[in-house]
């Protein structure tokens, strides 16, 4: 992403660590505090990932019921999983794989 450089700089000056693109490609996300208080995520405008995040968000605000059984599911591989990010990402895929699946049909 060629314009990480102009975003890089000024997240870092208000305490934000890069963290790469963590197994999501085009995806670059930075945390700050600790422990981790914020996170920030950018994805290329017009990317599939980028595609992807606002169809699962429109569809969680539009289905409430299934946006509380997200929620319920993040609580419970928090307390699973207790600080291994990425076994608790790993833990959200099949719900989010499957929504957008469903989406797409």
């Amino acid at each position: 992403m060629k314009q990480q450089q102009y975003v890089l700089k000024p997240l870092e000056k208000i305490g934000y660590t890069y963290k790469g693109e963590s197994g999501i490609p085009r995806r670059h996300w930075f945390a700050k505090g600790e422990p981790t208080t914020h996170h920030v995520h950018i994805l290329e405008i017009h990317s599939q990932n980028w595609k992807n995040n606002l169809i699962f968000r429109d569809y969680l605000r539009q289905n409430p019921e299934i946006a509380k059984q997200y929620a319920e599911l993040k609580i419970q591989l928090l307390q699973q999983f207790d600080g291994d990010r990425d076994a608790y990402q790993n833990g959200k895929k099949p719900f989010i794989e499957e929504l957008l699946k469903q989406t797409q049909s």
